[in-house]
Order: structure tokens, then C-alpha cells, then sequence
């Protein structure tokens, strides 16, 4: 019995004694060399960017009598008038 207390010992000091140790690959790992930098303010200007073609494309189709998902220009602006999307979704929320 007192034998396997003596292994167990010698065994927990050597685990113990490893995670002490440091390679030399191990030592010093720099992660952020790896990963490439975004700009400042990229899904801002992405957002801004996305936000203006939408924009152009809907001016280009009310100019040109276009309809977008079957819908003319004129209903789509007066969707946005009534607010009723937010309205519902103000209900559902309960803000």
C-alpha cells in the first residue's frame, strides 16, 4: 500500500514538473501575426456602401416604372409611411 502512495506521489510530481517546463515552440506564440488586421470602420463603410446601392436601386426603379417582389414603388413608400411592420413588431415585442 505504501508503495502506491510512493508511485502515485512520484507520478503527480512529474505531471506537475512537465507543465513547468516550456518549449521552445511552445514559449513565445505571437496568434495576432496570423490573422489578417480589418480597417478601422470597414462594416461601417460596408454598411454605408450596402445602404446607397440599395438606395440607387430603388430610385432607378421608381424612375424607370419597375416593380421590386411585384411591388411598385409608390406601395413601398407607403409602407414605409404607415410604419405598420414596426407597429406589429412593436406589439409583439411589447416595448
Amino acid at each position: 500500500m505504501e508503495d502506491d502512495v510512493i508511485r502515485r506521489k512520484e507520478y503527480v510530481r512529474q505531471v506537475r514538473a512537465s507543465f513547468d517546463e516550456e518549449d521552445d515552440e511552445t514559449k513565445e506564440i505571437d496568434f495576432s501575426e496570423n490573422e489578417p488586421e480589418v480597417p478601422p470602420f470597414f462594416y461601417a463603410k460596408l454598411r454605408l456602401f450596402c445602404a446607397i446601392v440599395l438606395f440607387l436601386a430603388f430610385v432607378f426603379c421608381k424612375y424607370n416604372s419597375y416593380q421590386i417582389f411585384n411591388m411598385s414603388s409608390v406601395e413601398i413608400i407607403d409602407m414605409i409611411r404607415d410604419n405598420q411592420y414596426y407597429t406589429f413588431l412593436q406589439n409583439y415585442v411589447k416595448l
